[in-house]
């Protein structure tokens, strides 16, 4: 055994680093098709897991760390294996009648399960290593400054990737404000900098920012206030919904959450905090109003009002008849029927499969589904019943991606689940054989199931619901501005999640995470600092 005193400062170098090294590990560089072909993975991914999985083997070898925290983590991951022995089993008689191929792979599907559990095994590190929660915060302010100095710089020397294509943008900030849109057009504006994806970046900042508004109250820290000037800016450089109008609305409720505490629990105040907070409102008007989110939000509500102004009903007789029967019924009459509005139903000579077939071929378009959705994912020639009743969603739904994803899934467990992939899921690999569902929550539960959902998100929920409790239950002791905003800082996320999807399984995203939960853990039962 090894005593903690010894290594308490050589693993707290190594943690720090790895934290701080988070932002530089999810560069798209690491993540091009050339490197993961060299590697099998991505090298953050064999570099988190290798890190993460010395520091375990460490934490287990301390004296400090008590025996009964020892032996709950080893049942958990013993129980994780069980479960992924069913998962896989059930996962490999998951199939599709109607010609549908899915890829299963028990590799990939064995590393997601472990994207899953690292958080939780994070948590673990994270309090029991032996690192302070003042470390803590000052470790989330640099990784905050290291994102938003990456985004605005490379955004100022457009040199940036495009939130939404990966090229290179078009044009910086100052672009915004002049012709920007009418000559870039839809994409080209929204700056990731050069992280991999823009929607886990939106996840991170939002999570980020009670921390170091947080930071300013506590070190009264002018650099925190740099940071969260920043910040506000590279979030709403991103251009995502989740990032642009989390700017807005975080700094109001941070700023409303700090003056209750001012003014009802008599928290003491500093300047640096209203002053940073009056940059970042000033800065949200000026530039949500013309930022590449707000621009996207009103081109998406034109569209979807042209399309309610439209009827789901064809414009015209296929012209391609698929009988014979409809072929020759219809010669003498073909100008004719060109001009009417005809139903599906009412087309002579056609079986019922043909005639919403040639309905979803001849309307599909007009109607905007997403190509990728009804050709590639889940062809429509597949599935014709379902893909003929999506056309009659109102417009709202047919362009709402993550109502398709949803709406692809659920019809595959329809035609090919049962209760027990209800409990143990379909598996990973084969959901995103449709398409990756944007939405945190219910993608584990079709992927992992319900027991998959409580294995690997529960423990992270029911800490928060703990957290809650413990906030309102012992009042005099936790009810502080500290326990309230390291709250804030994990709802945030896990809503953020259930809304954009593709935040709960990432690791960059998960690790960040997981050090603000175990920071959670050190407020609400450690000893004050």
């Amino acid at each position: 055994m090894i005593d903690k005193k010894k290594v308490k400062r050589p693993l707290n170098i190594f943690f720090a680093v790895f934290i701080l090294m988070q932002p530089f590990l999810d560069t798209i560089f690491l993540y091009s098709d050339t490197v993961i072909s060299y590697f099998g993975f991505s090298p953050s991914t064999i570099f988190r897991f290798t890190t993460v999985g010395v520091m375990l083997g460490v934490i287990f070898l301390l004296e400090q760390v008590p025996v009964k925290a020892k032996i709950m983590t080893s049942v958990y991951l013993g129980i994780t294996i069980l479960y992924f022995i069913a998962h896989h089993l059930a996962a490999s008689k998951f199939v599709l009648s109607n010609g549908k191929q899915m890829a299963y792979s028990f590799f990939n599907e064995f590393f997601y399960m472990c994207r899953l559990i690292l958080p939780v095994i994070l948590i673990f590190i994270t309090y029991y290593i032996g690192i302070s929660l003042k470390s803590i915060f000052r470790l989330v302010v640099c990784v905050s400054l290291i994102m938003s100095s990456i985004i605005i710089v490379s955004n100022l020397l457009c040199v940036s990737l495009d939130s939404y294509t990966n090229e290179t943008i078009k044009a910086n900030i100052f672009a915004w404000f002049a012709n920007g849109y009418q000559v870039n057009g839809f994409n080209g504006l929204a700056s990731k900098g050069f992280f991999y994806f823009a929607n886990q970046i939106a996840a991170i900042f939002i999570m980020l920012f009670p921390i170091v508004f947080l930071e300013i109250i506590r070190e009264k820290s002018v650099w925190a206030g740099v940071a969260l000037v920043a910040q506000s800016i590279a979030m709403i450089m991103l251009g995502t919904k989740i990032s642009t109008f989390g700017a807005l609305l975080s700094i109001a409720f941070c700023l409303i959450t700090y003056l209750f505490f001012v003014i009802i629990r008599k928290e003491k105040w500093n300047w640096i905090t209203p002053a940073a907070s009056l940059i970042v409102i000033v800065l949200c008007v000026v530039l949500i109003p013309h930022s590449p989110a707000m621009f996207r939000l009103n081109v998406h509500n034109n569209t979807v009002q042209l399309q309610n102004s439209q009827k789901t009903e064809p414009s015209q007789v296929p012209s391609t008849a698929s009988s014979s029967a409809a072929s020759s019924g219809a010669a003498d009459n073909n100008k004719d029927a060109d001009c009417e509005n005809i139903e599906p139903d009412d087309l002579p000579g056609f079986s019922e499969k043909e005639k919403k077939l040639q309905y979803i071929e001849e309307n599909y378009k007009r109607l905007k589904i997403n190509e990728k959705f009804i050709l590639e994912a889940y062809p429509y020639k597949l599935d014709p019943e379902f893909w003929y009743a999506i056309l009659q969603e109102p417009a709202a739904n047919r362009l709402n991606n993550r109502f398709l994803e949803i709406s692809m899934v659920q019809r595959a467990k329809e035609l090919g689940g049962s209760s027990v992939h209800t409990l143990l899921g379909i598996s990973y690999t084969k959901m995103v054989s449709f398409f990756n569902i944007e939405r945190d929550i219910v993608s584990q539960y079709y992927s992992m199931g319900i027991v998959g959902v409580i294995l690997f998100l529960g423990p992270i929920i029911l800490l928060f619901l703990v957290a809650l409790y413990l906030l309102f239950r012992k009042f005099q002791n936790n009810f502080n501005l500290t326990n309230t905003l390291l709250i804030s800082s994990l709802g945030i996320v896990l809503i953020a999640g259930f809304i954009s999807g593709n935040t709960l399984d990432n690791l960059f995203v998960t690790i960040l995470m997981a050090v603000i939960c175990g920071g959670l853990c050190k407020s609400l039962w450690e000893k004050p600092e």
